[in-house]
């Protein structure tokens, strides 16, 4: 009876532990994502962008989604990227496609950013639409 009483009693303290270490893993996700959202500006249709990629920030955990970048630029500006889905490259999203080294253009009052990725001898070229991102 005593064996069954503390097993009973070891897995409910196993289970506080986890449930404790979850809330743990939920706090730091959420405060390392308002931090690279109040450190990051977003990319708008007024921005204009002819930069390079040499930092793309991951970011995954329990708010990774891939219509949401965070880059540094060659220009040293810090942004973030919000864009839709692009069923062409099947419905994966610009955190999906881009990488660092590759080039972002995108035109003041355009709503579309490229994105060009050097492959040996050609050159492939990837658009997606902006959108805005309400936190």
């Amino acid at each position: 009876m005593r064996t069954k009483k503390s097993k009973l009693i070891i897995g409910i303290v196993f289970l506080g532990i986890c449930f404790t270490v979850f809330i743990i893993r939920i706090s730091i996700t959420e405060s390392r994502f308002d931090n690279l959202h109040s450190r990051f500006q977003p990319i708008s249709m007024t921005d204009a962008l002819n930069d390079y990629v040499i930092k793309k920030h991951k970011f995954k955990g329990f708010k990774y989604t891939p219509t949401m970048v965070f880059v540094t630029l060659n220009s040293n500006k810090d942004c973030k990227i919000y864009s839709a889905l692009n069923p062409l490259y099947s419905n994966k999203g610009i955190n999906d496609i881009l990488e660092e080294g590759d080039k972002l253009k995108k035109n003041t009052g355009s709503d579309t950013i490229f994105i060009y990725k050097k492959d040996t001898s050609i050159i492939k070229k990837y658009y997606f639409l902006l959108k805005q991102f309400n936190k």
